[in-house]
């Protein structure tokens, strides 16, 4: 589901289907608050020692970078 999910409404059609514990998120492609909804879809079914959240980037800047990292530690999300 690396590529597949881009948006919310991808993320809820994977939570229901039951296909992915987690998503991999993109800032560069999904943005601050599109990535933040894509979270929200799976964190109620996150249970923490089973969290599968992962940053993935493509070939963001040192900017970029630095807002994933602020991103996966201010959401708590992330391992």
């Amino acid at each position: 589901l690396d590529e597949t999910l881009q948006n919310p409404a991808d993320a809820r059609r994977a939570v229901r289907a039951g296909v992915a514990r987690g998503p991999n998120i993109k800032l560069a492609k999904s943005g601050l608050l599109r990535s933040l909804a894509i979270l929200e879809a799976f964190a109620p079914r996150a249970v923490p020692k089973e969290k599968a959240f992962m940053i993935g980037c493509m070939a963001e800047s040192r900017v970029g970078l630095s807002a994933a990292v602020h991103f996966a530690l201010g959401t708590g999300a992330f391992d």
